[in-house]
């Protein structure tokens, strides 16, 4: 996979590769991305089974994300960011401004709160 200009003329500019991770977290979602540059997001964190997301991140080798996008507070979407937020250094939060009551959600929003990322509610 491959990031060009969204304009998508190409000539005269070289597209930059993407590597895309969608990883197997049961019912759920946990997307990763990396770009060329070894700039490291990703989307959602699926269920919360311990080390996960995390583990897979660490075994690749990303010791830093630049963003986590949780597109929606199910806990088969957020409920393994938990593990992340405390195992890999994360930048930025970036989600929808729809809340969970369930203390999966308020143990994921507490630890985002603790190490106080920079927050993008959309």
């Amino acid at each position: 996979m491959a990031v060009c200009k969204a304009d998508g003329d190409t000539a005269g500019h070289s597209c930059q590769p993407l590597a895309v991770a969608i990883l197997n977290v049961g019912q759920g979602d946990s997307i990763c991305l990396q770009t060329a540059i070894s700039e490291n997001y990703m989307i959602d964190g699926g269920k919360a089974k311990r080390g996960t997301v995390a583990g897979h991140r660490r075994g690749h080798g990303v010791t830093t994300l630049e963003a986590v996008i949780l597109t929606h507070p199910d806990a088969d979407h957020f409920a393994g960011l938990s593990t992340v937020f405390q195992d890999i250094s994360t930048t930025s939060v970036i989600y929808n401004s729809e809340a969970k009551t369930t203390q999966a959600y308020q143990n994921s929003a507490s630890e985002s709160e603790r190490q106080a990322f920079r927050t993008v509610i959309v």
